[in-house]
């Protein structure tokens, strides 16, 4: 566990991981196309829509 975590840990910190995983790879590629990519529009919510909930329930 404390590996996964040390991975993790220096993924999110943008640092190179040296491993032969295929997952921590795809991760790696994954932060590398979102850092590049980034948005082109500032997110921002849009204030004239209504926010609603919808509740499902079980049928009986």
């Amino acid at each position: 566990m404390a590996e996964t975590d040390a991975v993790l840990e220096a993924l999110s910190l943008r640092k190179p991981v040296a491993s032969l995983d295929a997952m921590v790879g795809l991760l790696s590629a994954l932060i590398d196309d979102v850092d590049q990519q980034g948005p082109s529009v500032p997110i921002t919510p849009p204030t004239d829509q209504r926010r609603s909930s919808v509740s499902i329930t079980p049928s009986t």
